[in-house]
């Protein structure tokens, strides 16, 4: 039997606490999600296998079995099109998500740490990238002031990404940014595994609902397009109160407008 089927067990937890949030897959497919270094990163519904998941657009739960009586658990944001996501939290558009986010993780235990890290691949772009720490702290002291800062950790490794990809030669990043909002250890346990799973839900379900810069610019010309259609839509009601006619007219007037101001 392969070492990988070991997951299936705990992705069937996963497949009852994070319900919704993923997709329900058979042992065949949950074995495609496992890495060769060990982890397993839990699919929000799109991805087809490993490959897929390793360069999603948005935050995910992973877990690691490669140490014996363990369990590490992380959600992270490991690509750099999923740290600008995560960024867009500052963003006044996702100001109740912010706060909502952070009053989660305040929710965490003090087990769970909060780390960005440099993720450094010098030599090739498909290497296995090395980790280097550059920001921690215990996840349940998150508030405003921490978040900046963290960000703010984020976009000075940014810089000097983007010196290096200039100044290097290489087609790909050698240095990119990445977050571990929060990461935990565990006994191989099941309850365990279930209630680490639970606590994180509610703020994974927070991120998966970030959008992004495109998103945002889409949203917000939505929703202006919205308020001055209902700005026309009350002046014309105005209008009709102000000059009264028949019951009939007036939904006939009503439905005609509606169907010219789509």
């Amino acid at each position: 039997m392969s070492w990988r089927n070991a997951y299936i067990p705990w992705y069937r937890i996963a497949e009852e606490v994070l319900a919704g949030s993923i997709p329900l897959l058979n042992d065949k497919e949950i074995v495609k999600f496992v890495s060769q270094n060990k982890w397993l990163i839990i699919p929000s519904g799109s991805e087809k296998d490993k490959k897929d998941s390793i360069i999603r657009s948005d935050a995910n739960i992973y877990f690691d079995l490669s140490k014996a009586g363990e369990i590490t658990i992380g959600f992270v944001c490991n690509t750099l099109e999923s740290v600008r996501r995560m960024r867009n939290l500052l963003h006044g558009f996702h100001t109740t998500e912010k706060d909502n986010f952070i009053r989660e993780l305040q929710l965490l235990d003090d087990r769970y740490t909060t780390h960005i890290e440099r993720k450094i691949k010098a030599y090739h772009f498909a290497q296995t990238p090395e980790y280097v720490k550059d920001f921690e702290f215990t996840t349940n002291r998150i508030n405003d002031v921490l978040l900046s800062q963290a960000f703010s950790r984020i976009d000075k490794i940014m810089e000097e990404s983007d010196i290096n990809k200039r100044t290097t030669g290489k087609s790909w990043r050698t240095l990119a940014p990445t977050i571990n909002i929060a990461r935990v250890v565990i006994g191989r346990n099941q309850d365990e595994f279930r209630e680490a799973l639970q606590q994180l839900k509610p703020a994974y379900q927070i991120a998966l609902r970030i959008k992004t810069d495109k998103e945002i610019t889409i949203a917000k010309r939505k929703k202006r397009k919205q308020e001055e259609r209902q700005k026309k839509y009350n002046a014309f009601i105005q209008n009709l109160k102000d000059n009264p006619i028949r019951a009939r007219k007036y939904r006939d007037a009503i439905e005609k407008w509606n169907k010219e101001n789509p």
